[in-house]
C-alpha cells in the first residue's frame, strides 16, 4: 500500500498552513465566545444587533479603558471600566455602568450607575459611598385618634394653603397617596395633593369634606412625560369652603413608582 503523502515527513503545503490556522483561531474562539468583538488600545466593545438613532451598529458592551482620565497614577492614565447598554429598539440607552464621571481631588472614586429604558437614571452610587439617587423619603403622620393633634388651615380666604410638605424622589411616572382629612369646628373644606415638576405643578383630584365631616382618601398622580429622575415638592393642601372652623389633614402614605 503507497503511504499518503499526509503522513510522509514533508514541508507544508498551502492547504495544510490554512487548516493549521483554522485550528488556532477555532482554539482561540472557544475560550473566547465574544465572536466580532473589536479589542484595540485598551478597549474592548461587543457589537450588537440593533442600531442607535445614526444607524450604526450598537456597542452593547464596554470593557476597558474610559475617559474622564485617573487622576490618582502617574501620567493620569485612562480609567478602566465597563459600559453596558441595551442592545434593543431603544437605540442603546445605558443600562448599568461602572466609572468615575468626575474624578476630583486626585482620587478615583468608581461608582455604580443604573439606567432606565427611557434613558434616565434608576440608581446612582454616591462617590464615598451609599446611594446617591434615589433618596429614601420616609412620610410619617401622627399616631393616635384625636383629630385636634392635627395641623390645618384656618385662613378665611378661598386660597389654598398647605398642611403638609415633602421633597418626592421621582422614581416612577406615577405618585400614589393616601391621607387622612378632616373638618372641626363647623368647618367644610377641600383637599389635594399638588405635585411641583420641571414643567410646572400637577394636582391630585379634589376631595372634599362637609361640616364637621372626615374621611380617608386615596387616589393616584401621574407625573408628566421625562419628568422621572428628578427630585421635587410635593404639597398637602387644604381649602376652607364655609369661613369657619380648621380644615385638618394629615398623610399616612406616599409613594412614587412605576406600575
Amino acid at each position: 500500500m503507497t503511504t499518503p503523502v499526509r503522513y510522509t515527513p514533508h514541508s507544508p503545503d498551502f492547504i495544510e498552513t490554512l487548516a493549521y490556522v483554522q485550528r488556532v483561531a477555532d482554539s482561540i474562539l472557544r475560550n473566547n465566545p465574544l465572536v466580532n468583538a473589536v479589542v484595540s488600545t485598551g478597549l474592548m466593545r461587543w457589537i450588537g444587533n440593533h442600531t442607535d438613532g445614526s444607524g450604526n451598529k450598537i456597542n452593547l458592551l464596554w470593557i476597558g479603558s474610559f475617559l474622564p482620565a485617573d487622576p490618582s497614577l502617574p501620567g493620569s492614565p485612562a480609567q478602566r471600566g465597563f459600559s453596558l447598554v441595551r442592545d434593543d429598539s431603544t437605540g442603546g440607552t445605558s443600562a448599568i455602568a461602572l466609572y468615575d464621571d468626575s474624578p476630583s481631588g486626585g482620587v478615583l472614586h468608581q461608582t455604580l450607575h443604573i439606567g432606565g429604558l427611557d434613558g434616565r437614571r434608576l440608581f446612582q452610587e454616591n462617590r464615598q459611598g451609599g446611594r446617591q439617587w434615589p433618596e429614601d423619603l420616609i412620610p410619617m403622620g401622627p399616631v393616635g385618634s384625636n383629630l385636634l393633634d392635627w395641623i390645618g388651615v384656618t385662613d378665611n380666604s378661598p386660597a389654598w394653603g398647605s398642611i403638609y410638605f415633602g421633597v418626592y424622589n421621582g422614581v416612577g411616572n406615577l405618585i400614589t397617596y393616601m391621607f387622612g382629612a378632616a373638618c372641626t369646628n363647623g368647618c367644610a373644606a377641600n383637599f389635594r395633593i399638588r405635585v411641583s415638576t420641571q414643567v410646572g405643578d400637577v394636582f391630585s383630584a379634589t376631595h372634599s369634606l362637609p361640616v364637621n365631616g372626615n374621611n380617608v382618601f386615596t387616589g393616584t398622580i401621574t407625573l408628566p412625560p421625562d419628568q422621572r429622575g428628578f427630585s421635587n415638592q410635593i404639597n398637602l393642601e387644604g381649602q376652607r369652603t364655609n369661613g369657619v372652623g380648621e380644615a385638618r389633614a394629615s398623610p399616612y402614605s406616599l409613594r412614587c413608582y412605576t406600575p
